[in-house]
């Protein structure tokens, strides 16, 4: 399926409310993310909808927890991967629904609409959540039968070990704000956690992993 933003030209997005300081330490780890293949930049019209990213500190409420500007831009990237965590907020993205092309469109198929695009007359209930089975609890419903080998499977990074078809990194944009005020997008480009269909792809991609270690 393809998607489309509420307006033309104009990505779906949120506003960004944070401090210059949690604004940094975002950016830094995003372009450690980057690194690892997580992330890429993007330009505009890559970006469809736009998630505010939430910043997760690892030592929130200890006495060492406090970070000033100078220290975010002076830690190294190992420093910043250890102590911070992103993920995106897709509450917004989950509210999408699935509906088919209108006239004069003829080619067909479906498209991903925001719900206040959708008519009234034609907008189905749908719960807004950005809560989902995790990775481990997903493998321990695995049926018997296919608990029957051993094998080993990195689950370090759990659904970002699956990348994502580039289709579908339009629909994982964000933005960050460097430390010399300058907007930048990126895209996600792996299975993000949070999205309602991440347990899905990750139980059929694991599925195939374990098939594939049962035949052999």
């Amino acid at each position: 399926p393809t998607s489309r933003a509420r307006s033309l030209g104009s990505p779906e997005c949120g506003g960004l409310k944070r401090n210059r300081t949690r604004e940094i330490a975002i950016h830094r780890r995003l372009c450690v993310a980057a690194n690892e293949k997580k992330f890429r930049a993007a330009t505009v019209k890559e970006a469809m909808v736009i998630n505010e990213v939430v910043l997760v500190d690892k030592k929130a409420g200890s006495k060492d927890s406090s970070l000033t500007q100078s220290d975010i831009c002076s830690m190294s990237d190992e420093q910043i991967k250890a102590r911070f965590r992103v993920t995106l907020d897709l509450r917004r993205l989950n509210a999408m629904q699935l509906v088919p092309k209108s006239a004069p469109d003829k080619s067909g198929g479906y498209v991903w609409v925001m719900k206040s695009d959708i008519a009234s007359t034609s907008r189905r209930s749908s719960e807004i959540t950005q809560s989902q089975d995790g990775a481990l609890s997903i493998l321990r419903l695995w049926p018997p039968s296919m608990r029957k080998f051993f094998v080993k499977i990195d689950l370090s990074d759990a659904f970002s070990s699956v990348h994502l078809d580039d289709d579908l990194w339009p629909l994982f944009a964000c933005r960050t704000i460097d430390a010399d005020g300058i907007e930048c997008l990126w895209v996600c480009t792996v299975l993000p956690q949070g999205w309602r269909y991440s347990p899905v792809l990750f139980t059929r991609v694991v599925g195939s992993v374990l098939e594939e270690a049962r035949i052999i």
